[in-house]
């Protein structure tokens, strides 16, 4: 986090402003609501539709003064991003060629498709996952199933590598770590991992590399112990 968080403040003003209204439309409006919005900047002689592009205005102007703009942050305009959206659909919706009224089904199509993609995505995830879909080949799940199997107690030490995403967590414990049969840890270098190893003095000792992916790019024994990690690794 420390690290990903100093890469956004050493980046130019421009190329985190840019970052972060990609973020702010990615979040909020998407593809499929980006026309309706678009069509609300031609109602700002409403009293209401201009109130609200100034609420947006001034909220994204103030959050941007912050080195790391994240859209949840300014979730509580969504439901004005949500009016102008309605109100862009109302005048797309009267849109007409040569007579023949084509917004119907202009504003439906988008609608359905706006609505239906995140159930989608979740849906195509879980069916090419399958039912597994939380024990990937060398997830944090998988591994710590393959621990598990191999019987006996272990410390996991885990080692985040400059692409890891730190949504992407894998240190963290059941409530009594100690008496949990595999103990994760931060890797944090021999001497203060040799303080964890002396207090957890009867377990297998592990580092496992994640980087970005999700997944597991290396496992193997802590440096200086003797068994292999192969009974870890598997096979797909």
């Amino acid at each position: 986090m420390y690290e990903w968080t100093l890469s956004q403040k050493q980046l130019s003003g421009l190329s985190r402003t840019g970052a972060a209204l990609h973020n702010v439309w990615v979040f909020f409006v998407t593809p499929w609501f980006s026309s309706p919005l678009l069509l609300a900047l031609f109602m700002v002689k409403e009293n209401r539709v201009r109130a609200a592009w100034a609420i947006i205005v001034i909220v994204i102007s103030g959050s941007l003064l912050y080195p790391v703009l994240l859209a949840h942050y300014i979730a509580a305009i969504s439901c004005v991003m949500a009016f102008l959206i309605v109100r862009g659909f109302m005048l797309l919706w009267r849109w007409s060629i040569s007579g023949r009224r084509v917004g119907h089904w202009v504003s439906l199509f988008l609608i359905v498709g706006g609505l239906t993609k995140e159930p989608l995505t979740l849906w195509r995830s879980a069916a090419i996952r399958g039912d597994s879909a939380d024990f990937a080949f060398n997830s944090r799940a998988y591994l710590a199933q393959k621990l598990m199997r191999s019987g006996g107690r272990h410390v996991v030490f885990v080692r985040y590598g400059p692409r890891h995403i730190f949504h992407d967590e894998w240190v963290y414990n059941a409530a009594d770590i100690d008496a949990s049969p595999i103990v994760w840890c931060r890797w944090m270098g021999p001497s203060e991992d040799a303080e964890v190893m002396r207090y957890y003095k009867d377990r297998q000792y592990w580092t496992i590399d994640v980087d970005g992916g999700g997944v597991s790019t290396k496992v193997s024994r802590y440096p200086g112990t003797n068994e292999y990690a192969g009974q870890v690794r598997g096979t797909k």
